[in-house]
């Protein structure tokens, strides 16, 4: 399987990322995040002939990131949903450890969140 990724995306989960938390292993598979027509078929080429030889000279990982923390944390706090933002905490550090872009993504979404909300107040009521 090849598998063509956007890496600027703002939701990333790579079937390598679950297969990975998932213990499975992913020698069947080539991700793609640098890629144009002519890197696809050269890669698609060569791995119908010899896939592991293609997989070592084409597969990328996708870098972990959470950009979508800082949202989510904004949208909970909207409704007061402390318990769901201590729950996306508690999950997000079972399946990701600690991550130092992680827990900045949440204290983000704190600190941006007051300001966020008068700027949606005063861009609705006008």
């Amino acid at each position: 399987m090849v598998q063509l990724l956007n890496p600027e995306t703002n939701w990333a989960n790579p079937l390598s990322r679950d297969f990975e938390r998932f213990g499975l292993t992913s020698y069947q598979l080539i991700e793609l995040i640098h890629f144009d027509k002519s890197k696809i078929l050269d890669c698609i080429k060569i791995a119908m002939e010899d896939f592991k030889l293609a997989r070592k000279k084409y597969h990328q990982s996708i870098p972990l990131h959470f950009r979508t923390t800082r949202s989510i944390v904004y949208n909970l706090l909207c409704y007061l949903q402390f318990a769901a933002i201590a729950k996306h905490i508690k999950i997000n550090r079972k399946v990701y450890g600690n991550k130092f872009s992680f827990y900045k993504e949440v204290i983000l979404g704190f600190i941006i969140a007051p300001f966020k909300l008068v700027k949606n107040f005063f861009t609705k009521k006008l």
